[in-house]
């Protein structure tokens, strides 16, 4: 059998806890005499047979053959052994009532299972590390170990483990008086120990489930329990964990008032605790403390050899860091310096570029410009002559009237004479105006498509010194808009923005040239000549009706009136210029728009210039 062989079978074992004596007997038989040539194996060898001393409650014995199998494979540096031997050792100490002493040899074999990475060894060392803490009455702390193994064990896939895990914890638990969530834990023990058919597992579960049934005065639970973990020490003969089991039955049955069955239980405990050989059960404090100092200060002169060479390896490993990053720093700069040079020249080169690409780029622009000019100018000559002379010739006698109609309107003492002459003299002048606004929108679409489809007119209109402007914005493909501004200095009775708004909204977005961005909706009807405006001005409330609008005499009086006179004072003019030219006036309301005036007025334009006409797309008809 090789070493190989014989590790496999051991680290096996030392997850058994309490298992087959039989099994360990037949493997000493093969192993033992192997033992002489090889420092390894007798260090397994008495391995086995502490682990034997440990099945058999015999913790003297564990702890002197723990203590030879650990300084054979400290000779032989096996680490993994060396876990093993301590978790015995620390195993007898705890029990032997040196819970200090025990605290130490953990803590080494926790740090080797780590060092190790071995989760399964680190499990069992906190394991111990909780059964120490309860062993000092400090469940708290037992706890927090517990439930570290717990995470461990069940990550390394080691259900006997984990079940030993479950009934400290479960003893842990029971200690702090969570006697409920302590139960959970002892029948998880237990399940898991029937899963695995491990009798010593099931054992410590079904004694600390009746421990809890005493507890909480289930008194036939709490037998039962008992009974059934008697029953598997019996089977399995082992003498210690009869004597406690066989104790608590009696007990169990003394409180349940049961005098016959509690002194046959409390003959056979007796009978048990004579058969126990002395040492099993007590201890001389005094003994093994030589080997045990001796083991102490191996382990602490290997821990000090280890560390000191750690830290050699952590200075040649520091120092030749520092010279890398010394030799990396310095390479950086030098990368750095050839860069900034390389930065510098490029930077250079590229303001060199930029500088030429504008100079080429003005030039181009200029030439472009001169080109463009000389076309312009020679096609815009003849339409600014013609545009100049129908706006201050023609138009601006009209619109003066007007102008001059909508100052009389604003009068509060009109009788019913001079409101009809004066809406007779406006129905002239919107006439006119109309003619005039058609004359030249057919001009401006047989410019459209001659020469200069795109062009801009804005910027080469003079200022004309009249109290309105033509803007032309550029066209975009055949829809155009024609709008009209008011000079500031108009003599007109309110804001002379008003004009403005008045004359857009009704006259000049007549004919729909951009239905995109067109402030008022309008349509014809069929059969009819008219065209009807839905007109909604936006305001903070609710557009007035229109008896308040026209039953306003004042610019005060006007409804919904903004501090400077604007919102009503549209309306009141929008209502009158509606019906100086012979139309109608209603409102309506709608949920998803809000408040909305239609107008509606006469509009008879020529046959060859139909509204149709001028816009790509039909005129929408209302209902």
């Amino acid at each position: 059998m090789s070493e190989e062989d014989i590790l496999s079978i051991t680290q096996k074992i030392s997850s058994l806890g309490w298992g087959n004596k039989k099994l360990v007997d037949s493997i000493l038989s093969q192993i033992t005499p192997l033992s002489a040539a090889s420092p390894y194996i007798e260090g397994e060898v008495h391995y086995l047979k502490a682990t034997q001393a440990r099945w058999e409650g015999n913790y003297e014995q564990t702890l002197t053959l723990g203590l030879r199998a650990l300084l054979l494979f400290q000779e032989t540096s096996h680490l993994e052994g060396q876990a093993r031997a301590l978790l015995h050792i620390s195993n007898a100490l705890d029990q032997l009532g040196r819970s200090e002493d025990a605290l130490f040899y953990t803590k080494k074999a926790l740090r080797i299972a780590r060092l190790i990475i071995s989760p399964k060894y680190e499990g069992q060392s906190l394991v111990a590390y909780g059964r120490i803490a309860l062993a000092l009455n400090m469940p708290d702390s037992a706890l927090y170990y517990l439930q570290q193994a717990e995470s461990i064990l069940r990550s390394a896939h080691s259900p006997i483990l984990l079940g030993y895990t479950y009934t400290y914890l479960g003893e842990a638990l029971t200690k702090q008086g969570e006697l409920t969530r302590g139960l959970h834990y002892f029948t998880e023990s237990r399940r898991l120990g029937q899963q695995t058919e491990h009798p010593h597992t099931q054992h410590q579960a079904l004694l600390g489930m009746g421990r809890i049934y005493l507890v909480q005065t289930q008194w036939d639970k709490a037998i039962n329990s008992l009974a059934s973990a008697l029953e598997i020490a019996q089977e399995q003969n082992w003498f210690g964990p009869i004597l406690e089991t066989a104790t608590l039955l009696s007990e169990a049955f003394l409180r349940n008032a049961n005098p016959e069955s509690q002194a046959k239980y409390t003959l056979l405990a007796q009978a048990y605790a004579d058969s126990i050989p002395p040492n099993t059960t007590s201890s001389d404090p005094t003994r093994f403390e030589a080997e045990l100092q001796t083991i102490q200060q191996l382990l602490e002169e290997q821990g000090n050899k280890r560390q000191r060479r750690i830290q050699n390896i952590g200075w040649i490993i520091g120092s030749i860091g520092l010279l890398v990053l010394i030799l990396l720093g310095y390479r950086n700069l030098k990368l750095a310096q050839a860069n900034h040079l390389i930065q510098s020249r490029e930077n250079e080169l590229t303001e060199r570029i930029t500088i030429l690409e504008a100079e080429q780029r003005k030039t181009q622009l200029r030439e472009a410009y001169v080109r463009q000019r000389e076309v312009s100018l020679e096609a815009l000559d003849g339409f600014r002559n013609q545009m100049y002379i129908v706006l201050t010739q023609e138009m601006r006698d009209p619109l003066a009237a007007l102008l001059t109609l909508q100052h009389d309107m604003l009068r509060p003492d009109l009788t019913l004479k001079e409101v009809k002459e004066i809406g007779r003299d406006s129905q002239r002048a919107m006439q006119t105006l109309f003619q005039l606004l058609q004359s030249i929108v057919f001009w401006i679409r047989i410019q459209k498509n001659g020469l200069q489809p795109k062009l801009n007119l804005l910027d080469n209109l003079s200022t004309l010194d009249s109290a309105m402007r033509t803007m032309l914005p550029v066209a975009e493909g055949y829809r155009m808009k024609l709008s009209v501004t008011t000079q500031k200095d108009c003599k007109f009775s309110g804001d002379s923005e008003l004009l403005h708004q008045i004359i857009q909204l009704l006259i000049f977005n007549a004919i729909r040239y951009n239905q995109s961005t067109d402030p008022i909706s309008c349509g014809t009807f069929p059969g009819e000549n008219r065209v009807v405006f839905a007109v909604t001005i936006p305001l903070k409330e609710r557009l007035p009706s229109l008896a308040s609008i026209w039953n306003a005499q004042t610019v005060e009086e006007t409804p919904n009136t903004h501090e400077d006179g604007t919102a009503g004072l549209t309306l009141w003019l929008c209502l009158r210029l509606i019906l100086l030219m012979n139309g109608n006036a209603w409102e309506e309301f709608d949920e998803d728009h809000g408040q909305t005036l239609k107008f509606a007025i006469p509009f008879s334009p020529q046959e060859a210039i139909l509204p149709q006409d001028l816009n790509s797309n039909s005129p929408r008809e209302d209902d």
